[in-house]
């Protein structure tokens, strides 16, 4: 009996469903009663990755760095701890982030200065005390694959240790508007 309800529901699921090495499409209208469930939200994340910069200013440690594909949506984040010895103004590289190039393909910058952007924002940075400092951050597209992450490190009190974390969503679709 076990084996005729098993074979029944395969059947059943072969009707509705094309299973191949690209994964499952639906092939027809399937209801369900009750619980459905997958291996993994995250996609297969071949192609990509985060170095950081090996140059990174003193007093700047990556606590957490994390690039995810759900869907047709990208998230890019850095988490920082800034402990700076002196207070400083100046840029510095973070580090780069790689994509295939048929996601970066589908990030389209805006060009400031001959530099193409794909983000600039006030990122606040956390201090342990209840004040904060905001650091402009910004995501470049230096090529189809390759995204670089600066921040501007000013205002920040010399030995004082800040806790800050950039992060960022992207919309992956054509472009409407070309």
């Amino acid at each position: 009996m076990k084996r005729m309800v098993e074979s029944e529901i395969a059947d059943i699921l072969n009707e509705k469903l094309q299973i191949d090495e690209n994964g499952i499409d639906l092939k027809d209208n399937l209801h369900v009663d009750g619980k459905i469930s997958g291996g993994e939200i995250v996609e297969d994340m071949k192609g990509y990755s985060f170095e950081a910069a090996s140059d990174i200013a003193t007093g700047i440690t990556i606590t957490y760095a994390e690039i995810v594909k759900t869907g047709n949506k990208l998230t890019l984040a850095v988490a920082l701890s800034v402990l700076l010895p002196e207070a400083i103004n100046l840029g510095t590289y973070i580090g780069t982030f790689t994509v295939p190039e048929s996601v970066g393909d589908l990030l389209v910058p805006f060009n400031l200065g001959g530099t193409n952007y794909l983000d600039v924002k006030d990122t606040p940075y956390a201090s342990s005390g209840v004040s904060t400092v905001s650091s402009k951050s910004r995501l470049m597209k230096h090529t189809s694959t390759q995204l670089k992450l600066n921040i501007r490190l000013e205002n920040f009190v010399a030995n004082t240790q800040y806790y800050g974390r950039y992060e960022c969503t992207f919309l992956l679709s054509d472009n409407l508007a070309a």
